[in-house]
């Protein structure tokens, strides 16, 4: 199951060191900011006789700082929709349900094919404050989603609901905000799965704040494989996520804080992690769960628990039958239970933990949002979730690195090592995807204890980018390259070469970098 399956660009045919690479042709449109603009750009981009141009091949560019009203939801039935903000510095452009005539506007997104947003700010308050239920309501079979770079911000119900089977959900160097309220808190999820199976999710990289909810919600469906790896969560009422049955799931490096806050009661099953096992004919076929948790942190401020009232419980981390599992591989004591403080967070949400339980008091409090909304234009994050260097936490991930959102500290995903097997040989994989933008990923193995060196350099044989310079166990390691130099500065497009040394090991493959 590959991770993240990006797109190509440019029609090229391209000689690096006898290998041909064929790569297809990518057809940009500008879109100009405006009301009903991106409506009518994707709508009228067909043929005089209705079929659409070249949808494998299109994005739809926004502008850096642009505005962009919808006069109706925007779907796609039956082609992939790419939706890509302009390269460059600059606020995110704002993509926000637009009000007609007597007061009403539409949901924003509707996918019916794969979809990819990268780099924008959505959200699914209208301009009047009216917040619909659902972001992107996923209407198709087996197609697949991927937030990239995005802000997505405020929702009544869910961020994404799959009201069809096998679907694919990727959240990627993101941030995801504001999701249900206290009128109604048992919605505020971030996937809502209906009971549908889903065939891959993947958090990564990314903050998830202010949730009534969970950031996943089970409803009966299973999934086939989650990748949940360094990823920021604060604030989330009833749970944290519930994978519910699964049968592959990765769970490492992650900073779940405030998580399952409202407590429970005796009888409820809430907690701030959840998973199940296989149900009787997936085992029966010989599938097996394969279940990888190491090295998070999860911590709920004492505030929060002490505002509970006396008949209600402290969530556990884990409910029962998680917790079963968590022995059962062995890495339940690779948990840490740290009190972090965040740069500038929002305020401890004691007042709802109290409202949760009591629906006398009015008005209902709501989440310390931070001033923020589709409205505050230049300043789209009002916190920031870095923590200090001194803690515990901030070097726990498998790679040595913070846990949680790298974004906060300025990095990005470093060395993932695979603790499951022990390779036999050493070996230096192609990266993925190649050719590239913005990022690939390289996979090396070492099957003893070695000196590692692994750099990059451009044509000219110049050192470009060190990645890994120290002594590694034996192990499979997977790292993130993201086009940047040693000193930060993003490289041009070209061929790259990327060698990994050892004491007795070395080889070197190509790649290129396309802008």
């Amino acid at each position: 199951m590959n991770f993240n399956k990006f797109l190509l660009f440019s029609t090229l045919l391209i000689i690096l060191g006898g290998t041909s690479f064929i790569l297809a042709q990518s057809r940009f449109i500008e879109v100009p900011s405006g009301v009903g603009t991106l409506n009518e750009v994707i709508a009228g981009d067909t043929t005089a006789t209705g079929e659409r141009i070249d949808p494998e091949n299109t994005v739809y560019v926004l502008e850096r700082y642009g505005f962009y009203l919808l006069t109706g939801t925007i779907s796609n039935t039956g082609f992939p929709l790419k939706i890509w903000t302009a390269e460059g510095g600059g606020t995110k452009p704002i993509i926000q349900p637009g009000v007609g005539e007597g007061g009403v506007s539409s949901p924003p997104f509707r996918p019916r094919g794969d979809f990819h947003i990268k780099g924008a700010y959505v959200t699914a308050m209208d301009e009047l404050g009216q917040t619909h239920t659902v972001m992107f309501r996923l209407s198709a079979d087996d197609i697949k989603i991927i937030a990239e770079d995005c802000h997505l911000d405020y929702t009544g119900q869910s961020i994404f609901r799959l009201d069809n089977k096998n679907n694919s959900v990727y959240v990627l160097n993101s941030v995801v905000s504001n999701s249900g309220s206290m009128a109604s808190p048992d919605n505020g999820r971030g996937i809502d799965d209906r009971g549908n199976d889903i065939d891959i999710v993947v958090f990564e990289n990314s903050t998830f704040y202010n949730f009534t909810s969970r950031i996943l919600r089970d409803g009966g469906g299973k999934i086939n494989y989650a990748r949940v790896v360094h990823n920021t969560v604060v604030n989330v009422g009833q749970m944290g996520i519930s994978f519910g049955e699964i049968i592959e799931l990765e769970f490492k490096n992650n900073l779940f804080v405030n998580t399952s806050f409202f407590g429970k009661r005796s009888t409820s099953a809430w907690s701030s992690f959840d998973v199940l096992p296989l149900r009787e004919d997936l085992v029966n076929q010989g599938v097996e769960q394969k279940l990888t948790i190491l090295n998070n942190n999860f911590y709920t401020a004492p505030e929060l628990i002490n505002a509970q009232p006396d008949s209600i419980l402290a969530s556990p981390i884990f409910n029962a039958v998680s917790d079963s599992l968590i022995n059962a591989i062995g890495t339940k004591d690779n948990l840490l239970n740290e009190a972090i403080t965040f740069t500038d967070q929002p305020a401890l949400p004691v007042d709802l933990v109290v409202a949760n339980w009591d629906f006398t008091i009015t008005p209902r409090p709501e989440f310390d949002r931070g001033g923020g909304g589709p409205e505050y234009g230049g300043v789209q994050l009002p916190f920031n979730f870095a923590y200090p260097t001194s803690t515990a936490s901030y070097t726990y991930s498998t790679n040595g690195q913070p846990l949680g959102s790298l974004k906060w500290f300025g990095m990005v995903v470093g060395v993932d090592e695979n603790l499951d097997e022990v390779p036999v040989n050493f070996t230096l994989e192609n990266n993925y995807p190649n050719p590239f933008n913005p990022s690939t990923v390289i996979k090396y193995s070492v099957p003893e204890l070695s000196n590692v060196n692994l750099k990059i350099y451009n044509s000219l044989g110049q050192v470009v980018k060190t990645l890994v310079n120290t002594t590694q166990a034996a192990g499979s390691y997977s790292l993130q390259w993201d086009g940047t130099s040693d000193i930060g500065v993003k490289v041009s497009s070209g061929i790259y070469i990327y060698r990994l040394t050892t004491d007795k090991f070395s080889a070197s493959k190509k790649m290129m970098l396309l802008k």
